[in-house]
C-alpha cells in the first residue's frame, strides 16, 4: 500500500496538492491518504505531500514523522523541509514562487525554506536562483528517502512515478 500523508491543514487546498498525487499513485496500487496530524499507518511506500505557501500547521507535528526514518519515503516541499527537519538539517529562510530551471528542466517551486547545502543528503538535481545554485532533488545517504523543493506532480511527474515503480517492482 502506499500511504500519501496530506500536509494540508485546510481540506480545500488537498485538491491542489493531495489530489494529484493520488491519481498518479493509484497506477501503482492501492492508496490511503491520511493527515500530517494523525498517526502514521504502516504502508509500503509514503509520499508526504506540499501545501500553500502560508500553511505551516505542520511544522508542529514533524516528531509524528520519526518512524519514517527509515521507510521509503518522497517528501514534497513541505515534505521535503518535515524530511530535512527530521534528518538534522539546516533550513535557510528563503522564498521561491515560480517556474526555474533545474538540472533536468523546468520545476515548479514554492517555497519559503530550504537546504542550501545539506550533510546527510546527496544532490540528485540542482537549481539556480537569485540566491544561488540550490540542491531541490536529494535522496539520503544510507536511507531510500528522497525529498524535493519543488512540485514534480505539476512538471516533473516521472519523478513521482520512478519512485513508486521502483516500489511496485520491489527495488526500494
Amino acid at each position: 500500500m502506499i500511504s500519501i500523508i496530506s500536509t494540508c491543514s485546510e481540506r480545500l487546498s488537498e485538491k491542489e496538492f493531495v489530489d494529484p498525487l493520488v491519481r498518479i499513485a493509484k497506477k501503482f496500487g492501492p492508496v490511503k491518504v491520511t493527515s500530517y496530524k494523525d498517526d502514521i499507518i504502516k504502508a509500503d511506500a509514503y509520499i508526504i505531500s506540499g501545501t500553500v505557501l502560508a500553511d505551516f500547521d505542520y511544522e508542529n507535528y514533524v516528531e509524528n514523522f520519526s518512524d519514517l526514518k527509515k521507510e521509503n519515503v518522497l517528501g514534497i516541499c513541505a515534505g521535503y523541509q518535515i524530511l530535512m527537519s527530521l534528518f538534522g538539517e539546516r533550513l535557510s529562510e528563503k522564498k521561491y514562487i515560480g517556474v526555474a530551471q533545474t538540472d533536468i528542466g523546468k520545476a515548479y517551486f514554492l517555497f519559503s525554506k530550504i537546504v542550501e547545502r545539506p550533510t546527510n543528503f546527496t544532490t540528485l538535481v540542482a537549481a539556480e536562483f537569485p540566491f544561488g545554485k540550490i540542491p531541490v532533488y536529494v535522496k539520503h545517504k544510507s536511507h531510500n528517502i528522497f525529498a524535493t523543493a519543488f512540485h514534480p506532480e505539476v512538471y516533473n511527474v516521472e519523478i513521482i512515478e520512478d519512485f513508486l515503480r521502483r516500489y511496485a517492482e520491489g527495488r526500494i
